[in-house]
């Protein structure tokens, strides 16, 4: 199978005036463990400062909340892995993180929380992680497995965002039930994952297979359609290489671990 490029080598060639891999020089002025000046009663949780030259939406020097470092520090260098757009509308908060360091949004919002009052605000990631099923029917020569048409244009399995507390196993229950109305029977033993690029986000999408029973009821917000097909035809519907790759490991797993023609029903 093909080897794709691990997620935190996909940072080179992003768009000029983004945020969201720049690698920034912190100035930390309110370092892990300090008590805030309006309520000194609590302590940052994280080390928190700004970047010289770069001004915020509030006229001040960009805040920067840094991430991945084990107790205060006073400078720090590190990349942009995510850009918080503040709930109160008064710019944004740009969020740190070691050289090579990945995280996703549930787990930066749950390490930034308490570091500032408008972390609720919408989260632009650098990194993002989708979690889905490859669903299939039957065995054997009588397997089929179930596309989608999604609105994008893309033909492929479904899939969605991974949400705070959630298993990849429960994301990609909870995106394929909502997707196509069923809800899939996951197969021990199979995991696949791959990398890719989404404009500015550095995608990781993870897979497992999964049966079901039933007609698909599709969700018509994101999905146009879908079908199911035999693998060969399968593959030649899937318009996104990587999700070839996927469904060529799904064949072969499931025709090593499942019989090839099973008995009729008596």
């Amino acid at each position: 199978m093909k080897q794709y490029q691990p997620l935190e080598s996909l940072t080179d060639g992003l768009p000029a005036g983004d945020a969201l891999g720049m690698r920034v020089r912190v100035t930390v002025d309110r370092p892990m463990g300090s008590r805030r000046p309006r309520n000194p009663e609590t302590l940052y949780p994280v080390n928190c400062g700004h970047v010289e030259g770069i001004v915020g939406g509030d006229g001040a020097p960009q805040n920067v909340c840094i991430l991945g470092v084990k107790g205060p520090v006073r400078q720090f260098t590190g990349r942009v892995i995510a850009v918080i757009h503040r709930a109160d509308g008064c710019g944004e908060e740009w969020v740190a993180a070691p050289e090579g360091m990945v995280m996703f949004e549930p787990e930066i919002r749950a390490a930034m929380h308490g570091a500032e009052q408008f972390f609720q605000g919408s989260c632009r990631c650098l990194y993002e992680k989708v979690c889905g099923i490859v669903p299939y029917i039957g065995q054997g020569e009588q397997r089929r497995y179930q596309l989608v048409w999604g609105v994008s244009g893309r033909i492929g399995f479904p899939k969605g965002h991974i949400e705070a507390d959630e298993s990849e196993i429960a994301t990609a229950l909870r995106e394929t039930r909502e997707e196509i109305g069923l809800l899939p029977r996951v197969d021990d033993g199979f995991r696949t994952e791959y990398c890719y690029l989404a404009g500015t986000a550095r995608k990781l999408a993870v897979f497992f297979t999964g049966e079901i029973a039933g007609p698909a009821v599709y969700q018509p917000e994101e999905i146009l359609g879908g079908a199911l097909l035999p693998f060969g035809e399968a593959m030649e519907k899937l318009n996104f290489a990587p999700d070839r790759d996927v469904l060529q490991q799904a064949e072969f797993f499931l025709n090593s671990t499942r019989p090839q023609n099973p008995a009729p029903n008596p």
